[in-house]
């Protein structure tokens, strides 16, 4: 009876082991070229392991695990078959040896457009008559980032930080001037090295060429869109035809030269549709019968905006010529449409089309008449925004379109982008991160710093900050001009709520997001140039502040903490009453001031309590009133 028990005891204690070793077996999942993620069932104890080896060769490579049952191995050989076992403490064995393959490394195909706005596309709620299926598809059948946005909206910087994943201030490519080939490490380089062949077909935009990490390339940067030169491996070249023709036959013959076996790297940069607006000749007939989109705030800021947007970003045209640059402007965005399509049907043709990870956006945005501005560089949403259409089946099931809109993606994101789908890992840091980690939760971004330096024209430097709900502006003029909107009621930033009471408090806590989000991305560059600009108070291109006769009154800084600067203008009467009243409507100054004598007044209210004042300038029948918000 006792030997029965034994027995029975030991087939049972036989049987878990038995059990426990096979449950030890490794389990494959996340294959990728150089990395894959192994389970097993492991135990509590630190014994758990993993061994691994190409197969074919002798030596295992061993790493022990502790506790953990779970281990991502990197820095795989492509295309290379495996063997692996695992081992738990519960065995104190190896497994039997698993085997898996990496897979190839993806091609890659990266298309931007220049001045391309995000909501160009009916995908981002664009306009019906602008049909663009083959852009679209990229969107519909992988990921629509519906918010993105460049480090700095402006050509050069931004189109520096595509191929680099940094912002401006680490790159140092600040303005639209062509320099020497940076000395830092770009997408092209690295992936040259790690066997990539690479393309650039387009607008480099802001270096001298040739530049490293390129096999293959046709480049031209000027605006010219008819009939130029190109820089090209065996020097420049004259070409015949429209620009979007040209890179079109370029990006083709590039996939037509790539050897076989290899993975490939296309940036296909169009110049289209950026002035000068002159569409391809058979783009040239399209929509003249639709109605163009126009901006519902197609009028002129009045109050607390910065005055160097009417200096520098006046929109010089009426009604009518919007319209006609809006048609213009979607006549050239269609030959982009077109030569998309072109590239995605080579791509289907070659067979890779899911092999490879595409990529759609555009260098910066755009404004076309939103508050009486145009162009770039400063820090509103149509400046701002740009389209981000990522299609890679390995990530995204092209079957099910996933749309993020609580998430932002950057122009810096697309090299960590392309490396994470490459499974390289970049030799030197990026400011940004992969949008797969954007889309799975393993990132988080729901605030963006922008920064824009001044190149010796009247736009000033500046830095801002923006959430979903706000957007906080900090320019750097000769005296405090700052902006804050309210995104949730003002979409469109008709509003500046910088002098508003009810918003001082979340104010003063985006000014503190502002230094701290410089200082998370080292940005240590300081202000060497103040701009002669200032908050306005009154309506641009309705009466001018020196209009003779007319009475005027500017407050500087505002807001400020006590130490105002009033300045007047020239009237016919003989003295301007200057008086000050709190926000219970007691007058706390008040003087009288000879026109011919001064005109401007340096005021102290450091000594009063934190708040509204309201400075009433008379003279004669003449009454102007500027709000002024005093605060430590």
């Amino acid at each position: 009876m006792r030997t029965q028990k034994f027995l029975l005891q030991l087939i049972f204690t036989l049987a878990l082991c038995k059990m426990s070793y096979a449950q030890s077996s490794a389990v494959i999942s996340d294959i990728g070229p150089s990395s894959v993620k192994v389970s097993w069932q492991g135990c509590s104890g630190s014994d758990n392991a993993i061994r691994f080896r190409a197969m074919g060769t002798a030596q295992w490579i061993e790493k022990s695990c502790g506790e953990t049952s779970a281990f991502k191995l990197s820095n795989l050989k492509p295309k290379t078959h495996y063997e692996i076992e695992v081992k738990s403490c519960a065995s104190n064995k190896w497994s039997p040896v698993g085997n898996f393959r990496t897979i190839g490394r993806p091609n890659i195909v990266v298309i931007y457009a220049d001045d391309g706005r995000y909501d160009n596309y009916t995908v981002n709620g664009g306009p019906a008559f602008f049909q663009s299926p083959n852009i679209n598809r990229i969107a519909e059948e992988g990921v629509n980032f519906k918010y993105c946005f460049p480090a700095l909206s402006l050509c050069s910087p931004s189109r520096a930080s595509i191929v680099t994943g940094l912002y401006p201030h680490h790159h140092a490519i600040l303005n639209n001037a062509i320099s020497d080939p940076l000395t830092i490490p770009t997408i092209a380089t690295i992936l040259q090295d790690s066997g990539y062949h690479t393309g650039f077909v387009g607008k480099y935009g802001f270096n001298k060429w040739p530049v490293p990490g390129y096999s293959y390339w046709l480049e031209s940067s000027s605006d010219q869109y008819w009939d130029t030169y190109y820089s090209t491996p065996t020097g420049y070249m004259f070409l015949p035809g429209h620009k979007t023709d040209r890179f079109t036959d370029a990006a083709k013959d590039f996939l037509n030269t790539v050897p076989t076996d290899s993975p490939f790297c296309l940036i296909l940069a169009h110049h289209a549709p950026h002035v000068p607006l002159e569409p391809r000749w058979q783009d040239s007939t399209l929509y003249l019968a639709d109605a163009m989109p126009f901006p519902s705030n197609f009028y002129n800021y009045s109050l607390d905006f910065p005055s160097y947007l009417y200096d520098c970003h006046n929109f010089a045209g009426n009604i009518d010529e919007a319209k006609s640059e809006w048609r213009s402007y979607y006549q050239l965005l269609a030959g982009v449409e077109w030569s998309v399509g072109k590239v995605l049907d080579k791509l289907d043709n070659m067979g890779v089309m899911d092999s490879t990870l595409i990529i759609y956006t555009s260098d910066n945005g755009l404004l076309k008449g939103e508050h009486i501005l145009e162009g770039k560089q400063i820090a509103l949403d149509e400046s701002l925004r740009l389209p981000m259409f990522i299609r890679y089946p390995k990530w995204f099931n092209p079957d099910s379109s996933i749309t993020i809109t609580d998430e932002m993606a950057m122009n810096i994101d697309i090299a960590p982008t392309m490396l994470d789908a490459a499974g390289i890992t970049s030799p030197v840091p990026m400011d940004g991160w992969s949008m797969h980690d954007l889309v799975t939760g393993a990132k988080q971004r729901k605030e963006f710093l922008y920064e824009y330096y001044n190149k010796q024209e009247c736009t000033p430097t500046m830095h801002g900050i923006r959430s979903f709900d706000y957007i906080y502006i900090k320019n750097a003029c000769d005296s405090i001009t700052e902006e804050f909107y309210d995104l949730v009621n003002d979409s469109s930033e008709n509003q500046n709520q910088i002098n508003v009471a009810s918003y001082q408090s979340i104010i003063q806590i985006y000014r503190h997001k502002l230094d701290s989000i410089r200082a998370y991305y080292g940005d240590t560059i300081w202000v060497d140039t103040l701009v002669d600009c200032q908050l306005m108070d009154h309506p641009i291109g309705i009466e001018d502040f020196n209009a003779p006769g007319n009475l005027k009154i500017s407050v500087f800084p505002n807001p400020g903490d006590g130490n105002v600067n009033l300045a007047w203008s020239m009237t016919p009467e003989n003295n301007t009453e200057i008086n000050v009243i709190d926000i219970m409507g007691r007058s706390i100054f008040k003087r009288f001031f000879s026109n011919s004598r001064q005109l401007s007044y340096a005021l102290d209210l450091t000594s009063y309590p934190d708040g509204i004042y309201f400075i009433i300038a008379r003279a004669g029948k003449q009454q102007q009133m500027a709000k002024y918000v005093k605060h430590l």
